[in-house]
């Protein structure tokens, strides 16, 4: 199952958040995103933050993983965005072969 992966990164504007999908749709480097509004708080430049975000879970395959990756880093607009990666350790063969189906080749 190690071949596939979720992938998530957050931001602060809607607008950036649907670039990013749609933009990773159309490339066919993901198959599919979930976008949810959470609250973040976290350490930044020595200051304590609080802010509301959207996180985008995306699911792909391993081998996609640094042309998201650079994909997300040109539209973002964030200085250090979120961009970490999950493997599947298991999971419904038939999600995976949608996966494959809805991804382009390698």
């Amino acid at each position: 199952m190690s071949d596939y992966i979720q992938i998530t990164t957050a931001c602060n504007k809607e607008e950036i958040a649907n670039e990013i999908i749609k933009k990773l749709l159309d490339e066919r480097l993901i198959a599919c995103a979930q976008k949810l509004n959470i609250n973040s708080s976290y350490v930044w430049q020595g200051q304590r933050e609080n802010e509301n975000e959207i996180l985008i879970i995306m699911k792909t395959r391993k081998s996609l993983f640094e042309e998201v990756k650079r994909q997300i880093l040109f539209i973002h607009d964030y200085d250090l965005p979120e961009i970490v990666a999950t493997d599947f350790t298991c999971g419904l063969e038939d999600y995976f072969k949608w996966i494959d189906e809805n991804t382009k080749e390698e």
